[in-house]
C-alpha cells in the first residue's frame, strides 16, 4: 500500500500557483493532472486528499464527499467513477475552517 499524503489548503494554492512548473507523481505512478477541468481517478483523488479509496466511496454514499462523475450512467451501480480536480479544490476550500465553531458562512 502506497503512503497517504496529505495537503493543506495553502499546498493545493501552490500546485495551482506553479501549475506545470511543480509535477506530483500519484499513486499510479504518473503525474496527476493540475487542470482543473481533468478527471482523476478515485484513487488519485484519496491521494491529494490524504483519504483512501474507501473512504470516497463512502462519501459517494452519504454526499459529503467532492462532486463525482459517473461514467456508466445514474442508474448503473458499478459505474466508474471520477472526479475534476477543480471539483476537488473547491471541496476543500467550502470544508475549510478556522475553528470547531467556524460554520464556514462569512
Amino acid at each position: 500500500m502506497s503512503p497517504q499524503h496529505s495537503f493543506e489548503p495553502e499546498d493545493l494554492d501552490v500546485l495551482r500557483r506553479l501549475g506545470d512548473v511543480l509535477v506530483r507523481i500519484g499513486p499510479a505512478g504518473r503525474a496527476v493532472p493540475t487542470d482543473p477541468s481533468a478527471v482523476l481517478s478515485p484513487e488519485e483523488t484519496a491521494w491529494l486528499l490524504g483519504k483512501s479509496p474507501a473512504y470516497l466511496a463512502k462519501l459517494r454514499l452519504s454526499g459529503g464527499g467532492p462532486p463525482f462523475v459517473k461514467f456508466g450512467g445514474a442508474g448503473k451501480s458499478k459505474s466508474p467513477v471520477g472526479y475534476r480536480r477543480g471539483d476537488i479544490e473547491a471541496w476543500v476550500e467550502r470544508n475549510t475552517f478556522r475553528n470547531t465553531a467556524d460554520t464556514g458562512e462569512g
